[in-house]
């Protein structure tokens, strides 16, 4: 296997980590729920927080991993490994710190394993694709500004859809009360924070796509560095309002949602106008050599 679909290697690797961190998830719920059953002083089954540590050690583990690889094949002259490797030197410090002190535990960390996750898969894949968008990086580039331009119109329809679900989730709760609708609503997977939760975690996922789009182009436009700065905006904004979706609604965070994708559609849009293919220039000898 050569070493650029080496790299298929950790994006795998990643996904089945964050199906991991589910599945931890469900676990920690488990234990706790057993713990509040029998009380304190008849519980006798795992430790509170061995799915927490068994998680973040695998993790830690997994980074270290990472590192060993991106050392190991690095070529630190592209921007992009040296990037790569600073990000997981810092996921590697977080991660230690969360096993070795018993941090926070994974429901209350769910927001940050789901977005390190998806962006350690999507790190490997850009260096997986690197060798094709070096060769192709003016004609990809304008295909994928076009392709996020479109995308984040469609996600603005998407998110007047999730506003509406949850205006009308919020009319239905004040008619049958708060009480008898938890009680009904609740199993049917129709809690009132699905809306919000549902459509901020998708806007986690396209603000790091969106980024990473703007790192492959490598693009010194000015309307790009705008792009990128609007892309980590909305990547906290998103981040924020996913890790307190039971404090905010999409109400109350409208003019953000729809700012944040108009200006993203907006800029991509520009970009998509200003990126020219760039055909290569023969030279005199060449010509020449065309007519030979």
């Amino acid at each position: 296997m050569g070493l650029k679909y080496s790299n298929l290697i950790p994006m795998i690797g990643y996904s089945i980590i964050l199906y991991l961190g589910f599945s931890f998830l469900s676990i920690a719920e488990a234990i706790k729920e057993e713990f509040f059953r029998v009380g304190w002083a008849n519980y006798e089954g795992l430790s509170l927080n061995h799915a927490e540590n068994s998680y973040y050690g695998i993790y830690a583990i997994s980074l270290i991993g990472s590192l060993f690889f991106l050392f190991k094949f690095g070529d630190f002259a592209k921007g992009f490994r040296a990037f790569f490797t600073f990000f997981n030197l810092l996921l590697l410090l977080l991660y230690s710190s969360l096993y070795l002190f018993e941090g926070a535990s994974l429901k209350e960390m769910k927001i940050v394993w789901i977005t390190t996750s998806i962006a350690q898969a999507m790190g490997y894949f850009l260096l997986l694709i690197e060798p094709y968008a070096e060769q192709h990086r003016a004609r990809l580039s304008k295909g994928l500004w076009l392709f996020q331009a479109i995308f984040f119109v469609a996600l603005l329809g998407v998110g007047v859809y999730c506003w509406q679900w949850d205006l009308e989730l919020v009319n239905e709760q004040r008619r049958m009360g708060n009480d008898h609708f938890n009680n009904v609503m609740i199993p049917n997977g129709r809690d009132t924070k699905i809306p919000e939760m549902t459509y901020h975690l998708l806007l986690v996922f396209t603000s790091l796509v969106a980024i990473s789009i703007g790192i492959l182009s490598k693009n010194a436009s000015k309307w790009l560095k705008v792009a990128q700065v609007v892309n980590v905006v909305l990547l906290l904004y998103s981040m924020l309002v996913y890790g307190n979706g039971y404090w905010l609604d999409m109400t109350e965070t409208f003019y953000w949602w729809v700012s944040l994708c108009v200006l993203g559609a907006l800029l991509a849009s520009i970009l998509f106008w200003k990126t020219e293919y760039e055909q290569p220039r023969q030279s005199s000898l060449d010509l020449l050599d065309d007519f030979g």
